[in-house]
């Protein structure tokens, strides 16, 4: 199966609910899998708990049962390994009965600190997008954008130990208030990539950043298409307007100027309609990528549950690129090694 189709099976349901299983799985295998290999795992055993391979269910002291069924992921440097839920095995000792009665659940979430802020821009400058910080008032927490023209960035990196200085040309950048603290400035961070991993930029895609294609081309030459017909209905009510054979007044109480009007106010409409929507999609998949990546290290979240819930309809998810998002998980994930 593509990547796609397995996204597309996992989250069939558009529903809130997967996303949290999602979630919650991903954190309890946070440590060895990554995020798309979660997701083959639920695609393939929905209600799988705990998967390891034969070999490290051995070293626990377990053993398959003859009618076990095995999980197929990806393997790194190699085609698929084979997995197995732990109620494929059965214990040949102690340990296992402990560890099935923990069924590794969530502890505490983590908050994170200064040093891990800067560690992990270090880590995105590597890929070619600046992270600024700026005064942004307090109802803004950061933005993502595409410069003008490209710049020089220099980090810090640390070979053996010993700092070197390096560079990178790019023109994508993250600004972040720097007035929020440690834990805000890394949520903000991810929201942040989530925009640009989603697809939400026209931005220049390198070997270095692999940012995806811009995804909302058709939705901009729409609204150019409509702006453009509004202008050229505009010019026409003027020309009605002050050109008529009547006075300005009575000239705007005409059925053709009225008509030109009615179609004005229906393109508007339709304009800011349309703008509300993309805003809303692209918040609500870079919000979604915040909290798969937060569930997934059990880090706290205290931004996103309601962000979510207050666009979630009968606890479906809007009409967002559940694929584009999960894109975006895995490519984050492994830029910041978490």
């Amino acid at each position: 199966m593509s990547k796609y189709e397995v996204y597309e099976r996992l989250f069939k349901n558009n529903s809130m609910e997967s996303i949290e299983q999602f979630s919650l799985f991903n954190f309890i295998h946070g440590k060895h899998y990554k995020p798309f290999n979660c997701a083959l795992i639920m695609a393939q055993r929905p209600g799988a708990i705990y998967v390891q391979t034969e070999n490290a269910w051995n070293k626990m002291g377990c053993e398959l049962k003859p009618e076990a069924n095995p999980i197929v992921i990806m393997q790194v440097g190699g085609p698929v390994t084979l997995v197995y839920d732990m109620e494929d095995v059965y214990s040949v000792n102690e340990q296992f009965a402990d560890f099935k009665k923990a069924e590794a659940k969530p502890g505490e979430r983590i908050k994170l600190n200064e040093y891990t802020v800067q560690e992990w821009v270090t880590q995105v400058t590597k890929k070619e997008i600046r992270v600024a910080f700026s005064r942004m008032g307090e109802r803004r927490s950061g933005k993502a954008e595409i410069l003008n023209s490209p710049i020089k960035v220099i980090y810090t990196e640390y070979v053996k130990g010993v700092p070197k200085e390096k560079s990178v040309m790019t023109n994508h950048q993250i600004t972040i208030n720097e007035n929020l603290s440690p834990h805000e400035k890394v949520l903000t961070l991810f929201h942040e990539l989530g925009h640009i991993y989603c697809g939400h930029f026209n931005g220049k895609c390198t070997k270095e950043n692999s940012i995806p294609v811009y995804r909302f081309g058709s939705q901009d030459a729409e609204l150019k298409r409509s702006s453009e017909e509004r202008q050229e209905l505009n010019e026409q009510m003027l020309n009605i307007e002050y050109n008529g054979s009547d006075t300005p007044e009575n000239n705007k109480k005409s059925k053709a100027y009225i008509d030109l009007a009615v179609r004005y106010e229906e393109l508007k409409k339709l304009e800011k309609e349309l703008s509300h929507k993309i805003y809303c999609q692209q918040e609500y998949e870079a919000q979604l990528v915040c909290k798969i990546l937060c569930d997934r290290n059990n880090f706290v979240d205290d931004q996103s549950a309601g962000y979510l819930k207050e666009h979630t309809v009968s606890g479906l998810l809007p009409d967002i690129d559940i694929y584009s998002v999960m894109d975006a998980v895995e490519k984050i994930a492994g830029i910041l090694k978490i």
